[in-house]
């Protein structure tokens, strides 16, 4: 008689999108803004001179300082480091998912609603509640689980 396995659990690499990107604390909202486009992307990760990850900033960010009225200065010349969002989650790429709720909820404790996933201290990895909110959808008309 074969021994039967446990199927492994769906670790958050598993779901994770892998296309990150970054900048440095210096860059302006103009250049985050273009590269966010060039990269067709809606996070871009911010690091400081050392290479370490202080911050990640979102579209949303870059929207709501566009539509703030009077401001001061021009958005476009404030730097990553006055406007990035500074506590966001972390989770060890490695780690093992409970459950979509587990996801949820993890998400719903930022104002962000992304996790980045992490690897030997570097960022590796970005889930989106976007991604969960998809998953979500689908299994109601569905069977579906994680791994």
């Amino acid at each position: 008689m074969v021994p039967t396995e446990k199927p492994r659990k769906t670790l958050f690499k598993d779901i994770a999108s892998t296309n990150v990107f970054f900048c440095d604390e210096e860059d302006t909202v103009a250049t985050i803004a273009r590269k966010m486009r060039d990269h067709w992307t809606d996070t871009i990760f911010v690091k400081n001179k050392e290479g370490t990850v202080t911050g990640v900033i979102t579209d949303g960010i870059i929207w709501n300082l566009i539509a703030k009225e009077n401001g001061e200065k021009d958005p476009r010349t404030l730097k990553a480091k006055e406007i990035m969002f500074r506590n966001f989650i972390r989770i060890e790429c490695d780690k093992p998912i409970e459950s979509i709720e587990q996801l949820r909820e993890l998400l719903e404790k930022t104002k962000i609603q992304r996790i980045g996933l992490v690897k030997n201290g570097e960022i590796v990895g970005l889930i989106r509640k976007k991604f969960i909110d998809r998953i979500k959808r689908y299994t109601r008309n569905f069977s579906f689980s994680l791994k």
